[in-house]
């Protein structure tokens, strides 16, 4: 994960060099490199709490003085009536929608939102997807947005319990996965893990100077996920998988 040096420093007093903020960053177990004033932070997949500004900047609460500023909507919000049917609550115990009524689209950002695109040098999508993305590298909460024109209720989630075919994102790392009977206890259990095994594959592929030897190293780990009892187990192979091959 990318986060430059000025996003980090923006709420931290007093506020230190880039070589003092690394050796705190390395004191906290946090590897990464310095690149153009960028630290490109190589996480272990244990501390999936720190992929965010947030959640760095509360491991540097033991060193420095932090103030997070957070701008809560504090007006009433009306129920929002939407047939949900959770069939995978042991996996995914709480999920929560709301409901946004947007006048207009803005044609250009402004602020840390901007700042956002800018500094890490990021290509804008669309202005909701951009502000999904946005407010996971903030605070680390992973969100998605949806036309509620084009969607029909009731909508679920459930098992995989047939043979399948889904598009990912992005597409260009993956196009489609597909899905087997045989899958469908990974599949499962990848829901409550979501985030974490989405960190694991892309720290994994921005090794690779291809993408075929990034699918190479995935098949061969799904091939040997096989007798695996634990989501923690699947994400240590895939781990140790990708380090042999880019060693």
């Amino acid at each position: 994960m990318k986060i430059p040096y000025k996003h980090l420093i923006k709420n931290i007093n007093p506020k230190p060099d880039i070589n003092e903020l690394s050796q705190r960053l390395f004191q906290l177990g946090h590897e990464h490199e310095i690149i153009d004033g960028i630290f490109d932070m190589d996480f272990t997949p244990n501390r999936g709490d720190c992929l965010s500004i947030n959640g760095l900047l509360r491991d540097l609460k033991l060193f420095y003085d932090v103030a997070t500023q957070n701008n809560i909507y504090e007006k009433d919000i009306e129920p929002f009536k939407f047939k949900f049917n959770n069939n995978a609550e042991k996996f995914c115990t709480n999920i929560s929608f709301l409901k946004v009524e947007v006048d207009a689209v803005p044609s250009n950002y402004s602020g840390s939102l901007e700042n956002y695109f800018q500094d890490l040098n990021i290509k804008k999508n669309n202005f909701f997807t951009d502000i999904s993305n946005f407010i996971s590298y903030e605070t680390g909460q992973p969100t998605h947005c949806y036309d509620a024109n084009k969607i029909h209720e009731p909508i679920r989630l459930d098992f995989n319990k047939k043979k399948c075919q889904f598009e990912t994102l992005p597409l260009a790392i993956m196009p489609t996965i597909l899905l087997l009977e045989s899958d469908f206890e990974l599949y499962i259990s990848a829901i409550s893990n979501s985030l974490m095994l989405s960190f694991c594959l892309l720290s994994l592929y921005k090794r690779f100077l291809t993408r075929e030897s990034f699918r190479s190293v995935l098949k061969k780990v799904l091939l040997e996920s096989k007798g695996l009892s634990t989501m923690t187990d699947f994400l240590v192979l895939l781990e140790t998988k990708g380090s042999l091959m880019t060693s």
